[in-house]
């Protein structure tokens, strides 16, 4: 039987802590935002604190954090100012180029065009696709709220148009494998759900 020791979160420093439940909450899917400055710049942004909120209207859930200096980042500060963005699945083969956007770049500099992707326009809302990402939600802005001493902002936003490369979706089925959606571990590690396995029921046998 295990033994259990205390973790003294609350002494922790700002930054221990963050590592710590970064580093326990695992693994993490990535969310991918594309968002449009209001001097028109195109931005892109990994996030691997999100999750849906709701499923009827479809919402999602995205904690932003402020930049090292304080700051607020590029995607909190586009979306106050235009209330809309578009919430990417990324898949493996993205890997390098999401890490690469997940860097402190200025303002003025569009991720997208550091990363090399591909973009083409949403339907239902000004911010940019990404083609190379296998699904695509299109978000209107329904509510940011702050929390904590460092204001973690929580970005909920409603999906209003979808979108899914050939294959990956039939009906209401997505095929997992041809998703290959990323996932976070922490730092430059990632993950991917290739790894999947079935836990059966008590009174069966387990076999991975």
């Amino acid at each position: 039987m295990n033994t259990f020791n205390t973790v003294p979160l609350d002494q922790f420093s700002h930054e221990d802590r963050y590592k710590f439940l970064m580093a326990s909450v695992l693994p993490r899917p990535v969310a991918l935002v594309t968002t449009i400055s209001e001097g028109g710049v195109l931005n892109a942004a990994p996030f691997s604190c999100y999750t849906v909120l709701s499923v009827t209207p479809p919402i999602f859930g995205v904690s932003v954090g402020l930049k090292a200096d304080g700051s607020e980042k590029d995607t909190l500060r586009n979306l106050r100012a235009r209330g809309e963005c578009v919430l990417h699945i990324p898949n493996v083969a993205m890997a390098r180029q999401v890490n690469l956007a997940g860097q402190d770049c200025e303002a003025h500099i569009s991720e997208i065009a550091l990363a090399g992707w591909h973009v083409v326009d949403a339907v239902k809302v000004g911010a940019p696709r990404i083609v190379e990402a296998p699904i695509q939600f299109e978000c209107v802005l329904r509510d940011i709220v702050e929390y904590g001493d460092r204001r973690s902002a929580l970005c909920v936003v409603e999906a209003v148009h979808t979108h899914a490369a050939d294959g990956v979706v039939q009906g209401h089925r997505v095929d997992h494998a041809l998703l290959d959606a990323l996932g976070r571990i922490g730092g430059g590690a990632y993950c991917s759900a290739r790894d999947a396995f079935s836990a059966p029921a008590a009174a069966e046998p387990f076999q991975r």
